[in-house]
């Protein structure tokens, strides 16, 4: 519109010009220089018209591009707050599911100690005579149950043959734990600290051979006459390295020299590293 006008005045003036020149009123010279004055600014107007349409469609160009990149842009941030969304209800989900195995694994071990708790009640009740004459020592702490026998109870001294009172009681230990199905049963052989020493070292030569011997005769016992499935028991030899009482006193090498039968989850069996005898093979 601009440059129009300027087109328009300047041929005007040219128009002007020309009627002044034919009027004898303006030189010659004078006259083509103003002529030369509108050509120039008619070509300049022709230029800024040319320019303002390249930036004109300079400008539609990047305006176009600019609208296909938000709009590249809202489809990507739609789909991201639509896989956000997505992920979100997964965790909820991945949650809800911790939270209920938590619940059942919580439930489940509260069931497997109300039930070793009842293995418990029936040793305690089943071997009261035993446990006040201070022979055998029943404890529980949480899904772990252990019977602890003093080796005079079962074992004459020095010997790995069950006597008379020992199988007595161990009848008694086995009538409860062939119960028990969920469970791993150790039973563990341990002594004092006071070496094997005269013809009895032919037989065992250290306490290590003593107290697996006697550990493998309980088992075969529970198995044999006591009915208790072999596939649950586990025969073990300390020796004396695991004492209960200062080997010092002969009453706390008499704690020492026990049968301790370990009722213990089976997956936490399966991890213990033994150095004792391994599992008992089944009867043919």
């Amino acid at each position: 519109m601009k440059q129009s006008l300027i087109l328009m005045v300047s041929i005007s003036m040219l128009g002007i010009s020309s009627l002044s020149y034919a009027m004898g009123r303006i030189p010659k010279k004078e006259y083509e220089k103003k002529v030369s004055e509108l050509e120039q600014t008619k070509k300049t107007s022709e230029e800024c018209d040319q320019n303002l349409a390249s930036l004109q469609k300079k400008s539609d160009e990047t305006k176009t591009e600019l609208q296909a990149k938000v709009t590249a842009l809202e489809t990507t941030n739609g789909q991201l707050l639509k896989d956000l969304e997505s992920s979100k209800g997964e965790l909820q989900k991945r949650v809800a599911d911790l939270v209920k195995e938590k619940q059942d694994v919580e439930k489940e071990k509260a069931m497997e100690v109300e039930k070793l708790k009842g293995t418990y009640d029936s040793l305690v009740t089943d071997m009261k005579k035993e446990i006040q004459q201070g022979s055998i020592q029943i404890t529980q702490l949480q899904n772990k149950l252990s019977v602890s026998l003093v080796d005079k109870i079962v074992f004459d001294s020095g010997e790995a043959e069950i006597n008379e009172g020992g199988k007595q009681v161990l009848k008694k230990v086995a009538n409860i734990l062939k119960k028990v199905k969920d469970k791993q049963i150790r039973i563990e052989g341990h002594t004092d600290n006071i070496p094997i020493g005269g013809s009895l070292k032919e037989k065992f030569p250290s306490n290590w051979e003593l107290s697996t011997a006697r550990a493998t005769t309980v088992a075969r016992y529970l198995q044999d006459a006591g009915g208790v499935s072999p596939e649950y028991l586990y025969a073990a030899g300390y020796g004396p390295y695991h004492p209960v009482a200062d080997n010092a006193t002969a009453e706390g090498r008499s704690k020492n020299r026990r049968i301790e039968i370990a009722l213990v989850p089976k997956e936490i069996a399966s991890s213990i590293t033994q150095k004792a005898a391994p599992n008992l093979p089944r009867k043919n």
